[in-house]
C-alpha cells in the first residue's frame, strides 16, 4: 500500500475527477476549460471495463464455501 501512496501524483487527480464526473459540460467548467473539446481530448481517461480472472473467481469461491468471506 505505501508503494501505491508512493507512486501517486498529484497530476492524477484532474483526470480521475474528469472522468468520474459523467456530465462533459460540469466537467469543463470544474476544469476551467473554455472548451469541452479539449477536456475530452486530454483528461476522459476511460478504458476497457476490467474482469476479475478466473484465479480470482475460484478464491472468493472457495472463501465462500469455507466461511471465510463476509
Amino acid at each position: 500500500m505505501a508503494i501505491a501512496v508512493h507512486q501517486f501524483q498529484s497530476y492524477d487527480i484532474r483526470p480521475k475527477a474528469a472522468t468520474e464526473i459523467n456530465d462533459m459540460k460540469e466537467v469543463s467548467r470544474l476544469l476551467s476549460h473554455t472548451e469541452e473539446e479539449i477536456t475530452k481530448r486530454v483528461y476522459m481517461r476511460v478504458g476497457a471495463i476490467a474482469k476479475p480472472s478466473i484465479e480470482r473467481k475460484f478464491r472468493n469461491a472457495f472463501r465462500i464455501i469455507s466461511g471465510l468471506y463476509p
